[in-house]
């Protein structure tokens, strides 16, 4: 539990790191750098912090009060009556919350012995009481080696007068690892140079042996081509290994997409589950290095297992799945929508272990679904020993907008369930109205045979 919950425009953080720092030097702890952890929801972490914060604190701009999360957020702190307002470029404060008093940050530069902090804290004390975690730079004993922190005006300085004598000795450390790292090194150069003539004596052997065995090899290869083995043979033989296969093994990875939880729970987007895997398996499946499993594949398995109904895979369910298709990995997630804004968690389990092997998330508006998938596609795969470059993302992008997204999603489930003419339908519409689509125009001429 924080004791003071900061809600801010993210375009206003460094302003807000400023306000941060100088309340926790003061002694409480502060809620504002928004970090999530892996597989949790973005929305469920920040309302448990607003119900636990003793004190909300929100930084009015001219960026914040167009934002749908910083009003929710000043709502519950006004709702508790623990909200402390404050304004940092003379932006007006949405209405409903006027007729709180709001201070004036406009001209503070950090200065914690300014009127206006002093102000602020002593309104934050009354409401939450006085600071019982007064930092440890501030009990410890005065040594007459270094300067006191009251000596220092601004955050900024006393934050890195902290870091310095907290760091101090690490550095130190650092350095003595560094001079013993460059003297091993220096002794094995040496020891190479004392070697390296008998090394080139044996290489020279080593090299006899090697042309010896590749005489012997052409030997060999001239008593297969006697072989009656046509050329045309060996060719039919050829074409009938895919370029996968030919890739080493421990390269490649077969992997299925399972569709994603709704997580704010309307029905009337449970249908974009099945077009964000199905956009996710066609872009994964142009990295060559990946196996990825068909959609198709994946219905029929859910449909034999009688889960067509399920809207949420939990890990024993998802990893039975994967078993089923032969995949080693399942990559399974979770989508959120609220005010068009939207966040896309997804995460890769291995199906052998059941341990978690990368976890991604990201968020912005829902017009913007296409860039946000694409950004998920490049988290997860730039970092997965692939052959995945910039070019390959920029590859990606597809202008369509959100609603279109949805109605291929429904497309996708008529689809599923036998009801060809009016999925075909529904595609012609968005065709009609973006022909650029590529997926919705594949799909329309897989209908149409």
């Amino acid at each position: 539990m924080s004791d003071i919950f900061i809600s801010y425009g993210s375009e206003d953080r460094s302003k807000v790191k400023n306000i941060a720092n100088a309340l926790e030097l003061q002694g409480w702890s502060v809620w504002w750098d928004r970090n999530i952890p892996f597989g949790k929801p973005f929305h469920s972490v920040i309302e448990e912090s607003v119900n636990k914060a003793r004190c909300v604190l929100v930084v009015w701009s001219y960026n914040s009060i167009k934002s749908t999360w910083v009003k929710a957020e000043a709502s519950e702190g006004m709702k508790r009556d623990i909200l402390v307002p404050i304004t940092t470029d003379k932006a007006i404060p949405p209405l409903v919350f006027r007729q709180i008093h709001t201070a004036d940050f406009n001209e503070w530069d950090g200065d914690t012995s300014s009127a206006v902090f002093q102000k602020l804290t002593k309104d934050i004390s009354s409401l939450i009481g006085p600071p019982t975690n007064r930092s440890k730079m501030d009990r410890e004993k005065i040594r007459p080696d270094r300067p006191q922190i009251s000596q220092l005006d601004t955050p900024k300085e006393q934050f890195a007068f902290q870091y310095h004598w907290k760091h101090k000795s690490k550095i130190k450390w650092a350095l003595y690892t560094l001079i013993a790292s460059s003297l091993i090194l220096l002794t094995l150069w040496m020891v190479i140079q004392i070697i390296s003539p008998g090394l080139q004596l044996k290489n020279t052997h080593i090299s006899k042996i090697k042309e010896s065995q590749k005489n012997k090899e052409i030997k060999t290869v001239t008593e297969l081509n006697e072989l009656e083995l046509t050329s045309a043979e060996v060719r039919a033989n050829e074409d009938s290994i895919s370029e996968m296969e030919r890739l080493p093994g421990p390269y490649r990875k077969r992997i299925v997409v399972l569709y994603f939880d709704n997580s704010n729970g309307h029905k009337d987007r449970d249908f974009l589950k099945k077009g964000l895997a199905d956009m996710m398996i066609t872009d994964l499946s142009k990295i060559k290095l990946l196996d990825i499993v068909e959609r198709e594949k994946l219905e029929e398995v859910i449909k034999e297992q009688n889960l067509q109904s399920t809207r949420h895979f939990d890990d024993s369910t998802a990893v039975k799945i994967g078993k089923l298709l032969g995949a080693e990995i399942i990559l399974v997630g979770a989508y959120f929508e609220m005010s068009s804004q939207m966040r896309i968690d997804a995460r890769m389990i291995d199906v052998e272990t059941g341990r978690i092997l990368k976890s991604e998330g990201v968020n912005g508006k829902n017009e913007e679904f296409f860039a946000l998938k694409d950004q998920l596609i490049w988290l997860i795969a730039k970092d997965f020993d692939t052959q995945y470059t910039e070019t390959t993302r920029e590859n990606l992008v597809t202008h369509v907008s959100f609603n279109q997204v949805l109605e291929y999603s429904e497309a996708l489930e008529l689809y599923d369930r036998g009801d060809k003419v009016a999925a075909k339908k529904v595609l012609k519409n968005i065709l009609k109205n973006q022909p650029e689509f590529k997926r919705a125009e594949s799909l329309l001429q897989k209908l149409s045979k």
